[in-house]
């Protein structure tokens, strides 16, 4: 009814972003069962880990808007896991690459401080980031180099909002 309404030219964006959509779920789980080896070597048990629970959006850049691209350090074993992730997808769609936008989408995560019940929350990803430094009990110039990275994306996100 839409197309009909106001015609295919209108609609063939929104068309293939759906499509982009419903492909990601299909190529993440063709991804998610290539063996593992096409990465050759082993990989590490928090590497391993990260990649079971990373789930990837497709979006082709040329119908979906302008994505902003901002800088983020990420821990080693989710770096690794995004890599093993872009391998096995350039397998299986060559060749085409993916574009990975560290901070886009949500990251889900249990806290736990001291011994209490872990609570379970969902941040963004420089969130994450920075949280993540403390997890390993890095040195605090570390988790202040993350609090700076993360502050400044977060003085960034904060002055879109207030345009």
């Amino acid at each position: 009814l839409l197309k009909i309404r106001f015609g295919d030219a209108g609609l063939h964006p929104c068309e293939v972003m759906l499509k982009d959509l419903a492909d990601s779920k299909r190529l993440d789980t063709n991804v998610r069962a290539l063996p593992g080896q096409l990465h050759t070597q082993q990989l590490p048990e928090g590497t391993a880990a990260a990649l079971l629970r990373l789930r990837a959006t497709i979006c082709s850049y040329l119908f979906w808007p302008e994505l902003q691209e901002h800088k983020l350090k990420l821990p080693a074993d989710l770096q690794t896991a995004l890599e093993v992730y872009a391998e096995r997808f350039q397998h299986l769609k060559a060749p085409r690459k993916l574009l990975w936008r560290p901070t886009m989408g949500l990251v889900e995560l249990a806290v736990t401080v001291g011994d209490s019940e872990p609570i379970d929350f969902r941040v963004t990803p420089v969130h994450a980031a920075l949280l993540l430094q403390f997890a390993d009990n890095s040195p605090a110039a570390q988790a202040a180099a993350a609090a700076d990275d993360a502050g400044s994306l977060a003085g960034i996100s904060l002055q879109q909002q207030q345009q």
